[in-house]
């Protein structure tokens, strides 16, 4: 290569758009945080994020580390020939070299959208893995369009399971654009900390002799936090040091099917709905126990965060949690309080240092296999390729 054409090209940033539904604080949007902020030293690469709704508490993390974070505000399906247009005209001006999609909203009209405006380089992501229990009508006519445009819109499809994959390739997505990149952690910002374990304890008025399960998720009947709460229940009868907190979005005494539970439960001075909460890792630290209830995940983003914060951990058989966990923690059935609450007790059960042990065991799990840096230079691949 000619050594001027050859310094143009190392000196021009490719540009990526992100779009994606919404910058609340879950898996996906997490996951773009760090993935974003980790190339922002990067010579290679310029990001920019659209929201197709509203800022969040992603966003404005994103806005604070220097990101341009763009919000469309749709509200409705009312609002989708002008979110349509609007998402043109952005795309048309920023004349990405890469539009990154983050699951089935975003794909579909991100997707198309940034198809029209003749972008070079369109990914998908793909991060629901039971398609059975798949939500609503609507939802499911959504994956079947995406299905079908899947050989036609998108270059590459980026799956964050392997059982994400599957799923979706049994559906019809076209399986030759398809490839598996999983979520990585950013080691340094989830650990345990002492100090902020003690005065997050201190504030919720939690003792130091109480064995405190903690769960992170937003409220959705994917996560079945009701699920939790009936094994929490049947624990507590047995052991009356056990204490549960519970955060995320909507996961507070506002929420009233949820606090209604837990008030039907008799566990309302044994829970804590502590709601949406922008220090995950720190609340994580006041948790003696992990519990990931779920009835459906891809890669569960929250699971490998505790592993990184040192708890010992249990989770549902859903989704690549197998695969994060290996042979540490407790695995259980979806859906089946009576061994979730069986699975509490056992690690409960287990004195201080034995489960320190194990959580530092589950923390070098991931520094070795799901470090941030090996899957943020799989991305790298993709976007130069």
């Amino acid at each position: 290569m000619d050594v001027s054409l050859e310094r143009v090209f190392m000196t021009k940033k490719i540009s990526v758009v992100h779009v994606i539904i919404g910058l609340g604080v879950g898996g996906a949007e997490k996951f773009l945080c760090r993935l974003v902020e980790s190339q922002l030293d990067d010579p290679r690469f310029h990001h920019k994020v659209i929201s197709l709704t509203t800022l969040g508490v992603v966003g404005e993390q994103l806005q604070q580390k220097g990101v341009e974070v763009y919000c469309l505000r749709a509200k409705s399906s009312v609002d989708l020939f002008r979110l349509f247009y609007e998402l043109y005209k952005l795309i048309r001006d920023i004349k990405p070299d890469v539009v990154h999609c983050w699951m089935y909203h975003a794909d579909l009209v991100g997707g198309v959208v940034a198809r029209l405006c003749g972008v070079k380089k369109i990914l998908w992501g793909v991060r629901n893995t039971d398609l059975e229990s798949g939500g609503s009508l609507s939802k499911r006519m959504l994956r079947k369009c995406c299905a079908l445009l899947s050989g036609i819109v998108p270059d590459r499809i980026i799956c964050v399971a392997y059982s994400a994959y599957e799923s979706h390739k049994k559906i019809g997505y076209n399986e030759s654009r398809m490839v598996v990149v999983n979520n990585g952690y950013q080691i340094s910002k989830f650990q345990y900390s002492e100090r902020v374990r003690d005065k997050i304890r201190a504030d919720l008025c939690l003792d130091d002799g109480l064995i405190v399960i903690g769960s992170v998720g937003r409220f959705s009947p994917a996560k079945d936090h009701f699920c939790f709460l009936k094994a929490a229940a049947q624990a507590y009868k047995i052991n009356k040091s056990l204490r549960f907190l519970m955060i995320g979005r909507d996961v507070a005494k506002e929420n009233r099917p949820l606090y209604d539970a837990v008030i039907e439960l008799g566990l309302d001075t044994v829970v804590t709905l502590a709601g949406e909460v922008s220090d995950v890792s720190g609340y994580m630290s006041a948790m003696d126990i992990f519990c990931m209830h779920s009835e459906t995940e891809g890669f569960p983003n929250v699971l490998g965060e505790a592993m990184c914060v040192g708890l010992p951990c249990i989770a549902t058989e859903v989704g690549d949690a197998a695969l994060l966990m290996g042979s540490l923690g407790k695995m259980v059935p979806a859906k089946n309080a009576s061994l979730l609450s069986e699975a509490m007790l056992s690690l409960a059960n287990m004195d201080a240092s034995s489960r320190r042990v194990l959580g530092l065991g589950s923390r070098n799990r991931v520094i070795e296999n799901f470090s941030l840096d090996v899957v943020v230079g799989k991305f790298a691949d993709i976007y130069v390729s």
